[in-house]
């Protein structure tokens, strides 16, 4: 009956609606007859009843016995604790039948204020009673939810109260907050990067790389961007997943931000690929399909790599994976080498052969499939066919040289 939010809460001496949620270690004063989850990247902990049934369902942990649930989830690319409240409570409302919010009411922790939100809804005929609660901690968001039979809530809520004043948020130990961030600030950028870091020593070389690659990307695309990307430097892998609880850089397109890997000038993320994510979200729009908006992240990565060559390897190394199995959500069931070099060479063979006017109808369309029919002449096979042979050539040329 639980959603699949990709979401739980996070804490830090934060006093929510009555709920106090700690940070550091694992919770103390254990219940008799309780018991202690920790989640396996021992990101958090929280206390529940013995006799309740854990389980997950993709990034949610379900706490549950009959009707009743609690839902610890988290949320990553978030930036405000207000803006994640509202999408988990526009789910929430898309899902349940009569949902309707009954209260809303903030919480201090720190320096960060969370908030909490009760509701009532039905489910299959049956009144259910329930609350949300969150807060967004540096670019990630925790959020609990519960879900109980109206008859039951006032019955269940201690239990519900007791389970989350224990919940115990881990791993954010020796991160400095964005405010105490370095800044420097180019025509197009606004980087962000720890004081006395690399990237520190390296900020002349990356403003010009980034500005340099900015120009390029909007020649190749033929747009005109006129916004700043605040761009957020990580001095290493574990700092980067502590801050955003992500394992590799990424985008968050909407607040025009890029968050990426920068320990030197040897260890790093691409220049462009994340970059071009935000370009082409503003000037041309959504992809239709993640085959084209990661390709043409990776095609225009700046990184200098020859994708056909790329391609050719995979090929013959029988780890190639048709087009046709990349379509819609299966693009992330791929092998994901295979699937982003293969989009980023594909991408540069329509751009390279047919243009970027003909691309950028394609990244948009309702329909991929028709489209390249449409602007192309021909299916998504033959296209595929045409592009293959075409790095058949091109492999045999270098080769014969």
């Amino acid at each position: 009956m639980a959603l699949l939010l990709v979401a739980v809460i996070v804490v830090v001496s934060v006093l929510c609606g009555g709920y106090l949620f700690l940070k550091g270690g694992a919770p103390s004063n254990v219940p008799s007859g309780w018991t202690t989850y920790t989640q396996t990247n021992n990101d958090w902990s929280m206390n529940y009843p013995s006799s309740w049934t854990v389980s997950q369902d993709g990034s949610e942990m379900h706490f549950s016995k009959d009707n009743n649930l609690l839902v610890v989830a988290i949320l990553v690319k978030e930036t405000d604790t207000s803006k994640m409240i509202q999408e988990v409570l526009s789910i929430l409302g898309n899902y349940y039948q009569n949902f309707q919010k009954l209260s809303e009411s903030t919480c201090t922790f720190s320096e960060e204020q969370g908030m909490r939100v009760d509701y009532s809804f039905t489910y299959d005929s049956v009144p259910f009673r329930g609350f949300l609660v969150g807060v967004v901690l540096h670019r990630f968001g925790y959020a609990i939810y519960t879900e109980v039979p109206s008859n039951e809530f006032d019955k269940l809520s201690p239990i519900f109260e007791n389970m989350i004043s224990s919940f115990t948020i881990s791993n954010l130990e020796g991160v400095i907050p964005y405010s105490q961030w370095s800044a420097r600030e180019s025509t197009h950028f606004i980087f962000h990067y720890y004081p006395n870091s690399n990237a520190a020593g390296d900020m002349d070389t990356i403003v010009s790389e980034h500005e340099s690659g900015l120009n390029n990307i909007t020649s190749t695309l033929g747009v005109s961007y006129s916004g700043k990307i605040n761009f957020y430097l990580y001095p290493s892998d574990d700092i980067l997943y502590k801050m955003t609880r992500r394992d590799s850089g990424f985008s968050i397109v909407k607040e025009n931000e890029v968050h990426s890997l920068y320990a030197s000038s040897e260890e790093r993320q691409s220049v462009g690929h994340e970059m071009t994510h935000v370009i082409t979200y503003w000037t041309i729009g959504e992809p239709s399909e993640a085959l084209l908006g990661e390709g043409v992240a990776v095609a225009l990565d700046q990184s200098g790599e020859n994708l056909d060559e790329t391609v050719s390897e995979l090929i013959f190394t029988e780890m190639y994976v048709p087009l046709t199995s990349m379509l819609g959500d299966n693009w992330f069931e791929q092998d994901s080498f295979a699937a982003y070099k293969e989009s980023g060479s594909f991408v540069k063979f329509l751009i390279d052969s047919y243009g970027v006017a003909k691309f950028k109808q394609l990244y948009i369309s309702q329909n991929f499939l028709v489209a390249l029919q449409t602007l192309y002449g021909r299916g998504l096979t033959e296209l595929e066919d045409d592009w293959k042979t075409a790095i058949y050539s091109s492999w045999e040329e270098e080769f014969l040289e």
